[in-house]
């Protein structure tokens, strides 16, 4: 598509539009006059080719509904559903002068504002899937899930099983289940992916993760998972690879829109030879790389449209460990991982860094025990740009006693921005193992969307936390809830700056609802922190585990009419925070923005924030509607704009910021509704590093 201009009027040309029955393509002109009439040139077109208009299709979020053949309804009426055909290109022999009926459309029956996309499903005699979801609103909502194959269309199921599932969330509730009951795949099998949709607008509202669960000889030997996620990019990034005898890695790239993705995979070898691999990814369909090379590595993925993944590293002798993708923009300079452990006989830990910048990184890991001291020598390590290292945790490398185990957490800090998984399980990783993301923001609140404390299935679980404190009288709560979302029990305990709260939900809360296979954990943290989720068994057949899920508070807009003014921001009461505001057209903006070269912008809303310490920080903007485009801007005290973002529509509009204490003003543009006559939106402030 190009577009052109001329006085009153803009030109949209679409070039190269298939067309069917004929087959080839052609060309065709919309033109758009600023008195709101449009008119579309066919002069471009071949003499047996027409245009069929369709303007009834509601955009879906992930592109899920399948384009509407019209051909197929000459003569009769063309369904109203929620395609996305907004146009179709058909010869004139394939209608044969037959008339075409539209119905009127009705309205959208599922008005979709957020989703999680859960990037890898395998339903079969060896493996599947688990998933939970977690409502974080005081509002019931509802979700949409659906099973999709890897050419992008929803998996065939057998009646009356449905596919999607139309679930009802209510307030603070959790829905989890294995795929297999959810779904009756036709055949009993599946390969996929999984997208959860819901009305809630909130973008924090639902949160959950998933386990990738492998079977052998019907008993369950491992499973490891990973957080679900909206979040898509061109660049992706698993920085643990495995490809020495036994072992194997598998990569799942998700094309979650509805045009084709052009993938290019590379393995990074730390000895600087590599591996490529390409795919072409239908719309919503996913491709899955095998991987066997040999050698310490790092997998990139290149994608023309915004993709997520995962991956997973297999060891034949019965264990895995998931990965989920990593986008640039998480790479940080100081991170850490609140949990590793070393023992002769049982237990090993490894580190797996990656420096995704052209210029080369020094790097300090540094390990602690749960008081916060040091344990044996920091390392430093240096990697040239776009390399990877690796380090074992042992005695060898970081100079602690071998005679006696070790267990605590780590700290990497570096010159440059890096990406890192940290790897824990028995020695050789053969029989068990478990990977997360080394972790750069702390979490405020947060929530662990299952949990699993006794017998289930046959199999006695075990669930533990691991939670850091950089911060010292740091008062932190941990509280269960139940699947319907009542609070059932919850503890208060104050950790030291670099103290680490490790144990069992039976060690933590001895009075606790236990045994409990089912509820979810939710926490508050004063000064912010990091956690891990690990799942074990009582014969410790495997390790799993996620890292906490985020949500935040929420501040109502309190004054619509009159907090465009300067005079007039609204203060933001907390940190980190979500504030809830209203957009509408008689909305239309008060404080005027000076952009330079002729365009002026107008804030509909501001708002004053107080940056409690130096460091980075993150503003998300986050419209109901992903039509709607709004503009983000922040300024300092004297007015003048520190940080903005324009994206445009689909998308979120963010600012990371780096700000020295004190006060700043946050503004809020409504550029366009789009065909919406009002909308709401999410203004997320958050920690954007380690402070």
């Amino acid at each position: 598509v190009s577009l052109s201009a001329a006085a009153g009027e803009l030109d949209f040309i679409f070039d190269q539009v298939r067309v069917k029955a004929t087959g080839g393509s052609a060309t065709f002109t919309t033109r758009l006059y600023t008195s709101g009439e449009f008119r579309i040139e066919y002069g471009a077109m071949p003499e047996t080719t027409v245009l069929v208009g369709y303007t009834a299709g509601v955009f879906a979020t992930g592109g899920q509904e399948a384009a509407t053949d019209f051909t197929a309804y000459a003569g009769g009426t063309v369904p109203s559903g929620r395609s996305l055909a907004m146009y179709q290109l058909v010869s004139a022999d394939a209608l044969s002068d037959t008339a075409l009926t539209f119905a009127r459309p009705a309205a959208d029956p599922f008005p979709v504002r957020n989703r999680l996309i859960y990037p890898w499903l395998a339903h079969n005699e060896y493996f599947t899937l688990g998933l939970a979801v977690v409502s974080n609103s005081p509002d019931a909502c509802r979700l949409r899930i659906t099973a999709v194959g890897m050419d992008g269309r929803p998996l065939p199921v057998v009646p009356p099983s449905e596919n999607p599932r139309y679930v009802t969330l209510e307030p603070y509730a959790q829905y989890v289940s294995l795929i297999g009951p959810m779904f009756a795949f036709d055949g009993g099998t599946a390969d996929g992916w999984v997208l959860v949709e819901t009305d809630n607008p909130d973008p924090y509202g639902i949160q959950g993760f998933f386990l990738a669960q492998s079977f052998f000889g019907g008993i369950l030997d491992s499973m490891d998972g990973a957080v679900a996620s909206s979040e898509t990019g061109t660049t992706l990034l698993f920085s643990r690879y495995t490809g020495e005898v036994n072992e194997f890695t598998e990569v799942t790239v998700v094309n979650p829109n509805p045009a084709d993705a052009g993938i290019a995979l590379y393995i990074y070898y730390e000895d600087g030879t590599e591996e490529t691999a390409d795919a072409l990814i239908d719309p919503n369909g996913a491709a899955v790389f095998t991987l066997t090379g040999s050698g310490s590595a790092y997998v990139l993925v290149d994608a023309t449209e915004p993709v997520t993944g995962f991956a997973m590293n297999f060891n034949t002798a019965g264990s895995l460990a998931g990965q989920p993708a990593r986008f640039l923009w998480e790479s940080r300079g100081e991170q850490v991982s609140p949990f590793f452990v070393w023992s002769q006989t049982d237990y090993a830990s490894r580190l797996d860094l990656v420096n995704p910048n052209d210029d080369a990184a020094t790097a300090t890991v540094a390990l602690f025990d749960s008081a916060g001291q040091p344990v044996g020598n920091a390392v430093q390590v240096q990697m040239g740009g776009w390399f990877n290292t690796r380090l074992d945790i042992t005695p060898d490398v970081f100079g602690f006693n071998k005679a006696a185990s070790a267990d605590g957490w780590v700290r990497v800090t570096a010159d440059r921005p890096l990406l890192g998984t940290m790897t824990f399980g028995d020695p050789d990783f053969q029989f068990s193992q478990a990977s997360l993301p080394l972790l750069g923001q702390p979490t405020h609140y947060t929530i662990h969307s299952h949990l699993a404390q006794g017998m289930a299935g046959g199999v006695n679980y075990l669930t533990g936390l691991a939670i850091l404190s950089l911060d010292g009288a740091n008062d932190v709560t941990v509280d269960v809830y139940s699947p319907t979302g009542s609070l059932d029990y919850g503890i208060e305990t104050t950790l030291d700056a670099g103290e680490r709260g490790l144990g069992l939900l039976s060690e933590w809360m001895p009075q606790g609802p236990w045994p409990r296979t089912s509820g979810y954990l939710a926490g508050t943290a004063d000064r912010g922190m990091f956690a891990y989720e690990i799942f074990n068994t009582v014969n410790e057949e495997f390790f799993a585990a996620v890292p906490a899920q985020k949500f935040f508070p929420v501040q109502e807009e309190a004054d619509d009419a009159d907090n465009g003014w300067p005079d007039y921001a609204e203060p933001i009461d907390d940190y980190p925070l979500e504030v809830r505001g209203q957009l509408s057209p008689a909305d239309s903006g008060y404080f005027l923005v000076d952009l330079g070269d002729g365009f002026i912008d107008e804030i509909e809303d501001l708002f004053v924030f107080t940056a409690p310490h130096d460091g980075w920080y993150l503003f998300a903007l986050y419209p109901d509607h992903r039509y709607c485009d709004v503009d983000l801007y922040v300024f300092d005290s004297e007015w003048v704009i520190v940080g903005d973002s324009a994206y445009g529509v689909p998308g979120v509009e963010y600012v990371e910021i780096e700000l020295q204490a004190g006060v700043y003003a946050v503004g809020v543009s409504l550029f366009d509704l789009g065909w919406f006559t009002s909308g709401g939106y999410h203004l997320v402030v958050e920690p954007d590093a380690i402070p």
